[in-house]
């Protein structure tokens, strides 16, 4: 089994182990209010970028329907004329040198499953 299914299985299962992390969460918790803080007080400078800019994600892992979601847009948005340009992590994707521009002819073993 690989790492990323286990995780997605410990996340989803009922673990004692799960519990006696969860005390770890208000530091996580934690620094994501100083983090923010920082942002509003500008003593960290966020990124603008030059176009509209559009996340879809969540908090949970696997399995939740963000593909299919990310595919409608698309295929709604291009109906409308507008030019998208999509980048994923490239879940389960054997390159691992950095940034690759998709083409047809990409196999899913190369760029991913998703």
């Amino acid at each position: 089994m690989s790492a990323a299914a286990r995780l997605e299985k410990f996340w989803y299962s009922t673990s004692v182990l799960k519990w006696l992390l969860f005390p770890l969460s208000f530091f996580v918790r934690l620094i994501a209010i100083l983090k923010r803080y920082l942002y509003q007080k500008e003593i960290i400078k966020s990124y603008q970028a030059p176009v509209p800019v559009l996340v879809v994600g969540n908090v949970s892992v696997g399995g939740t329907g963000k593909t299919p979601i990310i595919a409608s847009l698309v295929k709604e948005l291009s109906k409308q004329g507008v030019r998208i340009g999509l980048v994923s992590r490239g879940y389960k994707s054997s390159i691992k040198s950095g940034a690759h521009l998709v083409q047809d002819s990409d196999d899913a073993s190369l760029i991913g499953d998703e």
